[in-house]
């Protein structure tokens, strides 16, 4: 029982309606906490009301787990006779439900509207005159919304599905039995008590404490250092071609460009592939995977030859199969409604194919995005500091000094854009521009002419510990972006609407533990966190800046007076816009548009895409590497990545440090996963398995069997859907396996990339034991990563840092070392 006080407290955060029927007992209070989690910003009264009931906390499940018990209690009220009672007092809404593919979300929330329109309008009528509810309407739109969540609610987000539930039990007749039964109803997952494996206290390990190791032993290579080219870089931009006299798969890039506003410009590197045309079949896949989570997809010939003829009418070019990769004409002011325009006069004239208006929109809000891809030809910038908004990754030849890598130097390019993707990210966050600007001017003003141009003796043991670490985290630490940083709880920012004693209606907002939040918790105050992932795709993307230092990015930051403006525009041109959803127990919910800091984004046809919060997790801070400028960061890596190519001596000692990192001997390898394998897989199970446990193992060898097992793993996917009814998951699949880039470079980050693509391309249409493969063999993928691969850790990181300056000293007496800096100064420049 709660004293009067907090129960008076409890009311001010209801409606003014159901504050009479407020009462103090069991009953009451579990058709009231429902509503009240939802109102109610004081976690210390919420959690007061909770413990009043007794319930033993329940445990932390994971998102799968969470999901298939939100099915399992589902179920169980679709089993009742009776679902509601419409007797109860507190007559409320049900918020709306997320998640990332809106063709699944889309079909709940239209249950849930047609329920929240009994309610809107009972409330429409003074207390006095309200009409009484009528149970076999409210029944069916109750289990209406059941049914809608047991075919689609596997596909939702479990926070935003289990307060759905939560809300929805206050409706029950007998809410408190269903509560007992399932506390997760009353418990959110950041209420739930932690699985006793992860209660363990985690110590943060520093140098001093690391044991002491042996002092290593330098292997001298007997391999001959490769020939230095003649010509390292060639000053022009041009695409390189290979011996074949074709284009070569990828050019890479240095770039001194002169910005406006920025003292010395800036330097940077870049990676760029030539256009290449693309099949229609590709493009046809492409379409229909990416549609498929926002619609049906009409199951006829008529789709394709009318997609095919609105892209063709908006200027793609196609001829023999092929499409061509850039548009007739820019479409600087194409937008959704034109090409609904379009969508219309090329609809097909048969009475055999049929789309909706709803779908036509989705269509032309998709293919609107589709066809920015067809403007330009983006690269990959590898430096830091300047790529916001596109600035480097989508710019042209203007106003720039492009230094591009010969030919010869394509092994030096892949590994330089291995590294720089993976290392700019924290050197980013750490780059000091002021103080590194000025050192380095100052050293040119006082010392020798050379100063910028030559390397010194004195900086050949920073050469080599960089070398070390950037190499070591560049293969065996997952990215960055895609490696969470659990020290900081993310948060939601919830939106509702109370009213005060007067009866005013007024928005409140407050914070919400959430896992999948955009807002972080630092020093107590509240920020949004740097990175996000949109629902339904791979890539980790920053926020827009509101405020901004370089002038390029000023322009459109909230700072600037004109950005209202710009935003206007930019609403006018297209139908999605970002901001919050603000609930309202009574009355239809509003829409709070917010261009910077908005959690969820709106189409027009009210379909809502949920933003991911990202805090990625480094730990270039235990490394204790120095800070960076634009042009530092990009020496950095070009000498991280060169000394791997052109000195075999650091490179043989490098796998001597590497093989330090493989998983303890004594640990087998997961067994294969309970399902159908070829011969040829067990195999390479046994080849691994013995690799790691032979005494004289060393890294390559156990890599290159490692990633056999995986490769192949992968391969016989292909073999169980080869009488797959999806077509386009086979076509997609059949690019993915033989793309240059899918199981090249061999490291943590690109295996940790396959997966995330083999999961959002799960086929959608085949028999649930093929499906079942599928999961089973992704699940073995994961095992075997998170085997093989050192754990991420403050632990291993100081190993790496350890190993490092360990080996500086032994490594700058090996002659081999010695003559690679040496020959480095026969490096040419234009």
């Amino acid at each position: 029982m709660l004293d009067e006080k907090q129960v008076e407290k409890i009311k001010q955060y209801l409606p003014l309606y159901f504050r009479q029927y407020v009462k103090n007992d069991d009953d009451s209070m579990a058709r009231v906490y429902p509503l009240l989690s939802l109102l109610c910003k004081d976690a210390v009264l919420l959690d007061k009301v909770r413990d009043s009931f007794n319930f033993t906390v329940p445990v932390q499940l994971s998102e799968s787990e969470s999901l298939a018990k939100a099915a399992e209690l589902t179920d169980k009220w679709l089993e009742s006779k009776v679902c509601t009672d419409p007797t109860t007092f507190f007559i409320y809404r049900l918020p709306v439900v997320l998640g990332e593919f809106p063709i699944h979300t889309r079909a709940i929330n239209q249950a849930i509207r047609k329920f929240n329109s009994y309610v809107e309008k009972y409330h429409k009528d003074p207390e006095e005159k309200k009409p009484d509810l009528d149970p076999a309407e409210i029944d069916k739109a109750f289990r209406e919304i059941l049914i809608a969540i047991k075919e689609h609610g596997q596909t939702c987000d479990s926070a935003s599905l289990w307060q759905l539930l939560n809300l929805m039990s206050g409706w029950l007749p007998s809410s408190k039995e269903y509560v007992m039964e399932f506390p997760y109803l009353f418990y959110p997952t950041y209420k739930c008590a932690k699985p006793v494996a992860e209660v363990k206290e985690v110590k943060e390990v520093k140098a001093s404490k690391l044991p002491e190791r042996v002092k290593p032993t330098v292997i001298e290579s007997k391999e001959p250092a490769p020939t230095v080219s003649a010509k390292t870089f060639e000053r022009n931009s041009n695409y390189n071609f290979t011996r074949a006299g074709r284009l070569a798969p990828e050019t890479y890039t240095l770039l001194l460009n002169a910005f406006g506003m920025k003292i010395g410009g800036h330097f940077d590197g870049l990676a760029k592939q030539p256009p290449q045309f693309i099949p229609i079949e590709i493009l046809h896949e492409i379409i229909h995977r990416q549609l498929s989570h926002q619609m049906m997809i009409p199951q006829s010939v008529f789709f394709d030859i009318w997609i095919e003829d609105t892209l063709i009418a908006l200027g793609l070019q196609m001829s023999d199969g092929l499409v061509n990769p850039f548009l007739s004409d820019p479409i600087s002011f194409l937008n959704p409604n034109k090409i609904k325009e379009m969508l219309e006069k090329t609809y097909p004239d048969t009475e055999e194919f049929t789309v909706s208006d709803e779908d036509k929109n989705r269509i032309s809000e998709y293919l609107s995005g589709l066809l920015l891809s067809f403007q330009f030809n983006p690269g990959q910038a590898l430096g830091i500091g300047a790529n916001h908004d596109g600035t480097v990754n989508l710019s042209n030849d203007s106003g720039s000094y492009p230094f591009k890598m010969s030919e010869s130097e394509t092994h030096w390019g892949e590994r330089f854009k291995q590294i720089s993707l993976h290392r700019q990210g924290p050197s980013e966050a750490l780059m000091d521009v002021m103080w590194n600007g000025l050192k380095f001017e100052l050293g040119t003003i006082f010392s020798h002419p050379e100063y910028m141009r030559t390397l010194k003796p004195s900086e050949y043991p920073t050469v080599l510990r960089n070398a070390i670490i950037d190499n070591l985290v560049a293969e065996l630490f997952p990215l960055p972006a895609y490696h969470d940083n659990v020290k900081y709880e993310k948060f939601q920012k919830q939106h509702v609407v109370r009213q005060n004693e007067n009866g005013d209606t007024v928005i409140d907002s407050f914070y919400v533990p959430n896992a999948k939040g955009i807002f972080f918790d630092k020093d107590g105050e509240k920020k949004q966190t740097p990175m996000h992932r949109r629902a339904g795709t791979l890539d980790v993307q920053p926020f827009p800046r509101k405020t901004a230092s370089c002038d390029d990015v000023r322009n459109s930051s909230g700072n600037n007076p004109h950005v209202p403006l710009e935003i206007q525009y930019a609403q006018s041109m297209y139908k999605t816009v970002r901001g919050h959803i603000v609930y309202d127990p009574i009355h239809p919910d509003q829409f709070l548009p917010d261009a910077f800091y908005g959690q969820v984004f709106l189409s027009e046809n009210g379909d809502y895409g949920i933003y991911i919060g990202v805090m990625p997790k480094h730990y270039d801070r235990i490394f204790k590497q120095d800070s960076e400028l634009c042009a530092s960061f990009v020496i950095r890596m070009l000498q991280s990545s060169r000394i791997m190519e052109y000195c075999p001596t650091f490179r043989e000692n490098y796998e001597q440090i590497k093989t330090l990192f493989l998983p303890d001997s004594k640990n087998t390898p997961p067994e294969l996963p309970p399902i159908k394998v070829s011969r040829h897989i067990k195999d390479l199970h046994a080849k691994f398995v013995e690799a790691l446990a032979d005494p004289a193992r060393k890294y390559n060898q156990c890599q290159q069997v490692f990633y056999s097992l995986f490769r192949n793993c992968i391969y016989n996917l292909y073999e169980v859907f080869s009488t797959s009814t999806d077509e386009h998951y086979k076509t997609q699949f059949i690019q993915l396996m033989t793309s240059h880039d899918s199981f090249y470079p061999m490291t943590r980050a690109n295996a940790d990339r396959l997966i995330r693509e083999l999961t959002v391309n799960r086929p959608v249409s085949d028999s649930a034991t093929a499906l079942q493969h599928y999961d089973a063999t992704i699940e073995y993928l994961r095992k075997l990563i998170i085997y093989f691969y050192p754990t991420p850790s403050n632990e291993v990181a100081e190993k790496i840092k350890a190993e490092a300056d360990a080996y500086i000293k032994p490594l700058l007496k090996s002659p081999g070392i010695r003559q690679y800096f040496a020959d480095q100064k026969k490096i040419s420049t234009p």
